[in-house]
């Protein structure tokens, strides 16, 4: 998936022109989505791939596990030559909380929660204390604490996401590469 007027999945053109530069698409856009919400907004394909166990085999996630894997071990690395005490946040995407509250089961094909495994376990060999915040999201509804276009936390997503911090941050001595999910 390439990027494209700083954005992923951007195809080009004269609609992508009118989202990045109209107001009045935005507006009927964002109508139009409230009237026809979909189960589980994936508009750019981004959360089939990830769910997907082979797509992380093929190009261009089987690149980005072993670049996070070393960009987290060279951060732990850095963050233990300064005696920093370092922890870490799993923040799931919208389609993840929303699959999770919505119980869908993982099958062979398709696990929402495979993203945050993947970063779990890189967290953890690492030895990283860290916090997935998905169960707690899922069970306070994904809807309000997702904006319903970009995908960021709302405020009360970020409350909840701030909640889950402090409760790592209170722990003085958490399990090393431990993530309460």
């Amino acid at each position: 998936m390439s990027v494209r007027n700083g954005i992923l999945g951007d195809p080009g053109g004269p609609r992508s022109f009118a989202k990045r530069h109209s107001h009045l698409y935005r507006l009927v856009s964002k109508a139009l989505h409230a009237l026809a919400p979909s189960a589980i907004d994936d508009r750019y394909g981004t959360m089939q791939q990830l769910a997907r166990q082979s797509a992380w085999a093929e190009p261009p996630l089987a690149a980005a596990v072993p670049a996070f894997q070393e960009a987290i071990e060279a951060i732990a690395a850095t963050a233990a030559g300064r005696h920093i005490d370092l922890r870490a946040l799993v923040i799931p995407t919208r389609e993840t909380v929303d699959a999770s509250a919505r119980g869908l089961a993982s099958r062979s094909d398709w696990d929402p929660v495979l993203p945050n495994r993947k970063a779990a376990a890189i967290l953890s060999a690492a030895g990283i204390p860290f916090v997935d915040v998905t169960d707690v999201l899922a069970k306070s509804d994904a809807g309000p604490n997702y904006l319903p276009l970009d995908g960021h936390l709302t405020p009360l997503g970020n409350r909840i996401v701030a909640d889950a911090v402090r409760a790592l941050l209170a722990d003085p001595a958490p399990a090393r590469g431990a993530g309460a999910r």
